[in-house]
This record gives C-alpha cells, sequence and structure tokens, in this order.
C-alpha cells in the first residue's frame, strides 16, 4: 500500500516539474521573441534575409497550432464569453497575431497533454489509475497558465500604477504647449516605456476609433484596476459631462494624484516599520525558547515525553498563531493601488 501511494505521488511530483519546466520554456520562447521584436528597430539587416531561430520556429509553429484550436472553440458563445476575461494580458503589439480565446486553447492543449501522459505512465504502469490524479491532473495543468499570467499582470499593474503620475505629468506638458489629447498621448507613448506606453497605446487606438475619451480611459481603468485610474477615469467622465475645460481638468487630477502620491509614500513607511515590528513580536518569543532549551534541555524534556506536555504544546501553539494572526491584522496598513 506504502509503495502505490509513494509511486502515486512520485508521479504527480513528475508531473508538476514537467508541467513547470513546459510553462517555464513557453515563459522564455515568449520572451525571446519579445526581445527580438525590440531589437528588430535598431538592425540594419533586411526583414526579407531575417532567419528565425529554432526556438522562434517552433514558437511560431505553436501558436499556428494554438490558432486553429481556436478557430474550432470560436462555435462556443460560452467559451468565448469566458476568454473576454484574458484580454487584459495581451500587449499592444501582441494584438494582431493573438486573441483572448488562443489562452482558453491553450489551457485545453495543456489539459489534453497531462492526461494523455496520466494514461500513458498508468499504461506503463509507473502508477495505478485513479479518479484522483485524473482530476489532479485536469485542475493542475488548466490553472497552472493563469497563475503565471497574474504573477506577470500585478508585476504590469505595479509599474502602471508607479509610472501614471509620469504621464499625466508629460500630458500636461503637452497641453501647456497647446497640444490636443491625441498628441498628449502619444508624448507619453514616446517619452514613456514598458507596461504604461502599451497601455497608452490601446488608449490611442481607442480615440482613434472614435471612442470617447471617457469611454477609452475607463476602458484603460477596467484593464489595470488601479485607484489612480479610477479617479482618471471619473474626472473625464465630468469633463464630457459638463463640457469643462480639459486643461483645468488635467491640472486638477495631477495635483489630485500628486497628493495621493505623498499619503502613499507616508502610508508605506508606516508599513515598513510595521512589518519590522511583526516579525520583532513573532521570532524574539521563538529565539529566546530555543535558547532557553539549549541551556536546559532537561526542563523541556517532559513537554516532549508525556500527553500533558504534547496537550500544552499544541495549546501554545494554537495561541501563538493566533497572536501572530492579531498581530498581522493590528499592524496591517492598507496601501491603495
Amino acid at each position: 500500500m506504502k509503495e502505490v501511494i509513494m509511486n502515486v505521488l512520485l508521479t504527480q511530483i513528475t508531473f508538476i516539474i514537467i508541467l513547470l519546466g513546459l510553462i517555464y520554456f513557453l515563459i522564455r520562447l515568449f520572451s525571446s521573441v519579445n526581445y527580438q521584436k525590440k531589437f528588430d528597430k535598431f538592425s540594419l539587416t533586411s526583414s526579407k534575409n531575417k532567419s528565425l531561430s529554432i526556438f522562434d520556429k517552433i514558437l511560431v509553429k505553436f501558436w499556428k497550432f494554438i490558432r486553429k484550436i481556436s478557430k474550432i472553440l470560436l462555435k462556443s458563445k460560452l467559451l468565448v464569453k469566458y476568454s473576454m476575461q484574458y484580454d487584459k494580458y495581451i500587449t499592444y503589439e501582441e494584438q494582431e497575431d493573438k486573441d483572448s480565446l488562443n489562452y482558453i486553447s491553450l489551457k485545453l492543449f495543456l489539459v489534453f497533454l497531462f492526461l494523455l501522459l496520466n494514461i500513458l505512465t498508468a499504461i506503463l504502469k509507473i502508477h495505478k489509475f485513479s479518479i484522483v490524479s485524473f482530476l489532479f491532473t485536469i485542475i493542475i495543468s488548466f490553472f497552472a497558465p493563469d497563475i503565471v499570467l497574474k504573477i506577470k499582470f500585478q508585476s504590469k499593474r505595479k509599474r502602471v500604477n508607479e509610472d501614471l503620475y509620469s504621464a499625466i505629468l508629460i500630458m500636461n506638458n503637452s497641453f501647456k504647449k497647446g497640444e490636443n489629447i491625441l498628441k498628449s498621448i502619444e508624448a507619453v507613448i514616446r517619452k514613456m516605456d514598458g507596461p504604461i506606453k502599451d497601455e497608452f497605446k490601446k488608449i490611442h487606438t481607442d480615440i482613434s476609433y472614435g471612442l470617447s475619451l471617457e469611454i477609452a480611459f475607463n476602458r484603460f481603468y477596467k484593464r489595470v484596476k488601479l485607484s489612480d485610474a479610477k479617479i482618471l477615469s471619473n474626472y473625464l467622465s465630468l469633463l464630457s459631462k459638463s463640457e469643462g475645460n480639459m486643461d483645468a481638468i488635467f491640472f486638477v487630477i495631477e495635483k489630485t494624484l500628486y497628493a495621493k502620491k505623498e499619503i502613499n509614500d507616508e502610508v508605506e513607511s508606516i508599513y515598513i516599520s510595521s512589518k519590522f515590528v511583526l516579525k520583532f513580536l513573532i521570532f524574539i518569543p521563538l529565539l529566546f525558547l530555543i535558547v532557553f532549551y539549549l541551556v536546559k534541555k532537561a526542563y523541556f524534556e517532559v513537554l516532549f515525553t508525556t500527553n500533558l506536555g504534547l496537550i500544552l504544546i499544541s495549546i501554545f501553539i494554537i495561541l501563538y498563531t493566533m497572536s501572530i494572526l492579531l498581530f498581522m491584522k493590528v499592524l496591517k496598513v492598507k496601501i491603495d493601488e
């Protein structure tokens, strides 16, 4: 029985390692293509004579296969609706070659791939086939890409949150020069880099296709879900209803975001100090216990050799955990994003 359990556990661990390895491999491939696109702008070689690397060729063929699956999935309205939540993960440069349904195709492909591996290992008697391992494989392979995407998206949100105030400053400077809203957005695209540049490209495209300023920036807020973007969207909504002055509105937005940034900086400094206090309160009692145990081991032996001692240790662990949770709740400082 123990051998069967160990084999099943070993198989699941193997699946997880293979899955993580495949995801890492795909991320490396995506990164290599992104780097190539960036360096192509400065390349003197002709694009006609450009030869793709082996990794790029594999990636191109892989996404062609994924797009073929997506064409089949287009028949399902439910999957199309479900895939809309992945729009925020697609960058401006990827919009021509990739759509949100591709991510659903990728997830289903991974499910099929790892179910096939599960069945093959069962046939080869590497492990005993079971419903538990079958369901476990489906869940892990289906949701693992989401974890990777969310980690990358949180990193993107952080960068956007840090750079949004600078983008507003650039827009205000453009307004002072007498430029219109599209020119000010283009100035942000020229001068900024990273995710904020990508988002302002999308805003520029929305406005160029006839969407109102309010709708374009509201779509921006829905993609990044940041409070600063919400403030921006709300002010522009007021602008559209009151027909106010664009320069004045963006001046107010700049002052509002600056004041909010100052408050957040102060809150962050408090948060850092509270984290230090929390660590101090957690580790100092444990440090004293370890020191006393090393000095007088005999005093502690009764705790590990008697039922009453084990009960006391259990009570101590429960109370200690509760105190840590209480400290975390009391000292927690929320930094608004």
